[in-house]
C-alpha cells in the first residue's frame, strides 16, 4: 500500500518568478543541445521522435543511436525521480530539493566543461536533466505547467487566454498570463545561450547553474508549500 506520507502525493506548488526561471534553464540546454552537439533535443523528445522516424526510413543508424540514447535516459530520469518521489517522506522535502538542485547543476557542469567527450554522451546528461527537472517542478499557483517542453504550456495559454477573455474571467486570464512568462523565459533562455556561445562557447551553459542556485535559494525561503 502506498505510504500516504511520501512526496509524491502532495501538490509542491512554486510562484510563477521560479517556474519562469526552471524554463529559463529549459531553453538553454535545448538549445544547447541542438546547437553544439548535432542537432538532438535534450528535452523535446517529440522532436528527438521525428529526427528518430526519419533516420530510420533514410537508414542513417549513426544519427538513430544519437536520438534514440537520450530519449531512453530522458525516459529513465523521469522513471528514477518518480521512485523516489514514492519513496521519499514530505518530511524530507527540503533535503529533496537540495539534491535534485545539486545533481542538475553537476550534469551541466560535466556537460559544460568535458568537451572532448562524444555528442551522444553530453546530450544524454543533458537529457537526464531535463528528465529531472520535468518530473520534479510541475505546479506554479493552480495551474500545472512544464518547464522543458512548451507545446502543453502554449496551449494552456493560449485557452486560458481566449477562454477567460470571452467570458470576463480574470483569474483564467492571469493564469494565461503566467504560462506566457513561462514559454517566454524558454524562449529567452535559448536566445541567451546562442549569444553567449559567441564569446563563450560551450561554457555558456554554465549560465544555468547560476540560475539553479538562485531557485534553490528562492524555494527553500520562500516557495514551499504543502
Amino acid at each position: 500500500m502506498q505510504n500516504a506520507t511520501v512526496i509524491s502525493n502532495h501538490t509542491f506548488i512554486m510562484k510563477v518568478r521560479t517556474a519562469i526561471l526552471l524554463a529559463f534553464i529549459g531553453g538553454m540546454i535545448d538549445a544547447d543541445s541542438f546547437w553544439f552537439h548535432g542537432g538532438v533535443f535534450a528535452s523535446l523528445q517529440s522532436g528527438n521522435l521525428v529526427l528518430l522516424g526519419i533516420n530510420i526510413a533514410r537508414g542513417h543508424w549513426v544519427g538513430v543511436w544519437q536520438r534514440l540514447i537520450p530519449l531512453m535516459i530522458f525516459f529513465l530520469a523521469v522513471g528514477v525521480t518518480r521512485i523516489i518521489q514514492q519513496t521519499i517522506s514530505i518530511r524530507s522535502l527540503r533535503q529533496w530539493i537540495r539534491i535534485t538542485i545539486a545533481v542538475e547543476s553537476l550534469l551541466i557542469i560535466l556537460s559544460a566543461t568535458l568537451n572532448f567527450l562524444p555528442n551522444i554522451v553530453i546530450t544524454s546528461g543533458l537529457s537526464a536533466v531535463s528528465g529531472i527537472q520535468l518530473q520534479s517542478f510541475r505546479n506554479i499557483d493552480g495551474v500545472t505547467f512544464n518547464s522543458t517542453m512548451m507545446t502543453g504550456n502554449i496551449r494552456a495559454c493560449t485557452a486560458f487566454l481566449f477562454g477567460g477573455l470571452w467570458q470576463r474571467n480574470w483569474v483564467m486570464v492571469n493564469q494565461g498570463l503566467k504560462l506566457l512568462g513561462i514559454f517566454s523565459g524558454f524562449c529567452i533562455g535559448a536566445v541567451t545561450l546562442v549569444f553567449l556561445s559567441d564569446q563563450f562557447g560551450q561554457l555558456s551553459l554554465l549560465l544555468a547553474v547560476i540560475v539553479l542556485i538562485i531557485i534553490l535559494v528562492d524555494l527553500l525561503s520562500t516557495h514551499l508549500t504543502d
